[in-house]
């Protein structure tokens, strides 16, 4: 994956789950990156 878009996908996880950056990088693989 290209790793802009991985970044990109963190901080809107970040975002929308209010959670600090390691954790919303860590359930983001855990699920494989099917965050919408």
């Amino acid at each position: 994956m290209d790793t802009l878009r991985e970044q990109v996908m963190i901080n809107q996880f970040v975002l929308a789950a209010g959670c600090a950056r390691e954790q919303a990088k860590q359930l983001l693989q855990a699920a494989h990156w099917q965050f919408e």
